[in-house]
């Protein structure tokens, strides 16, 4: 070090520049309350059927309610899993999954499907619709409502 004494003259002056002239002081604090204005709009619509009355159900269809009730927790575990998703028809489709056995899979996916027919035909005559309408609608709002994953439209599978 040839010039120790410019070293501590030079170190005040960095010291003092630092603590007073470097970092701007940013105040967080307000006056008063901050005061926000939201606007929100909710609408409310319900559907029903035509006259406002719901159509009474024949046997076979309160049969096939029944069973979809008494299977649907383990229709919801499979879709859950991914061992079965909605189609776009509004059927069920089996998928390979590790930990599921596939007779099993299968044999329950063909019941509720068997039992979704029956419901879409009896909906399509009551409505006087095609059975094909009414599958595609039922497979957009069961693949909306789906916790699990759906069958990928590209695929176009039935």
């Amino acid at each position: 070090m040839k010039h120790p004494t410019r070293f501590l003259l030079f170190a005040p002056f960095c010291a003092w520049f630092a603590s007073c002239g470097c970092a701007p002081t940013v105040q967080l604090a307000t006056p008063e309350p901050l005061k926000v204005d939201i606007a929100m709009s909710i609408d409310v619509r319900q559907r029903s059927t035509e006259g406002g009355e719901k159509r009474p159900l024949n046997d076979t269809e309160v049969a096939a309610l029944r069973r979809r009730e008494a299977r649907s927790g383990q229709i919801w575990t499979m879709k859950n899993d991914g061992a079965a998703v909605e189609t776009e028809k509004g059927y069920l489709e089996a998928r390979p999954k590790t930990g599921w056995n596939p007779a099993d899979v299968e044999k329950l996916v063909a019941e509720e499907n068997a039992d979704r027919k029956i419901m879409y035909e009896a909906e399509a005559v009551a409505e006087s619709r095609s059975v094909t309408l009414i599958e595609e609608e039922a497979g957009r709002l069961l693949r909306r409502q789906a916790y699990g994953r759906t069958a990928p439209a590209a695929e176009g599978k039935k």
